[in-house]
C-alpha cells in the first residue's frame, strides 16, 4: 500500500517541519487551557463551569471525556467546544488575512488548533494541504490536551484553589 504522490509531499513537509508543528500545537494547547482557566477565574465562574470550560479547544467527544474526568459537566463542555469551533471557523480566515499568513501549513495548523472539526472543514475548503495540517493539528491537540489537562490543570486548581 502506498500513498498518492500529493500525500507523500504532505508527509515530507510534515517531517521537514516536525519540531515546529509539534511545538506550536503543544504551546497552543497549553495556552488554550491556561487562558480558559484564568479567564473563567477572573469572571468568577463556578468551579463546575471552570472545569467544563477548560477542555473547550479540542474535538467534542474527547473534550467531553476530559471534562467528566476533571469534574466538569460534559454537556456544557460540548456547548463550549461548538461555540469555539464555529467562532474560530468564522474569525479564522479574517485573522489569517490580517496577520498575512501565507503558508498553507500554517493556515491549516491555525484552523485545526483553534477551531477543531469546524476549522478543519474550513481548511479543506481552502486547500488539501491546509486540510491535512488542520486534521493533524486537531488530532495532536486532543492528545496533548489530555496530557496537559491532567498535569497543568490540577496545578492551576491547587494554586488558585477553585
Amino acid at each position: 500500500m502506498s500513498l498518492p504522490s500529493n500525500k507523500k509531499a504532505h508527509v515530507h513537509l510534515l517531517m521537514k517541519h516536525l519540531i515546529e508543528v509539534v511545538a506550536s500545537i503543544v504551546v497552543g494547547s497549553a495556552v488554550a487551557i491556561i487562558s480558559s482557566f484564568l479567564y473563567a477565574v477572573w469572571i468568577q465562574l463556578s468551579p463546575s463551569l471552570i472545569t467544563s470550560l477548560v477542555p473547550r479547544s479540542i474535538t467534542t467527544p474527547v473534550a467531553m471525556d476530559v471534562s467528566k474526568t476533571i469534574g466538569g459537566v460534559p454537556t456544557l463542555t460540548a456547548v463550549f467546544v461548538i461555540i469555539t469551533g464555529i467562532t474560530g471557523s468564522i474569525v479564522g480566515p479574517g485573522m489569517i488575512r490580517l496577520l498575512k499568513i501565507e503558508k498553507a501549513t500554517a493556515k491549516g495548523l491555525m484552523h485545526g488548533m483553534s477551531s477543531h472539526g469546524a476549522g478543519t472543514s474550513r481548511a479543506f475548503e481552502i486547500g488539501d494541504l491546509e486540510g491535512t495540517f488542520a486534521s493533524l493539528a486537531m488530532i495532536t491537540a486532543a492528545i496533548i490536551t489530555i496530557i496537559l489537562a491532567y498535569t497543568i490543570f490540577p496545578a492551576l486548581q491547587n494554586e488558585l484553589i477553585i
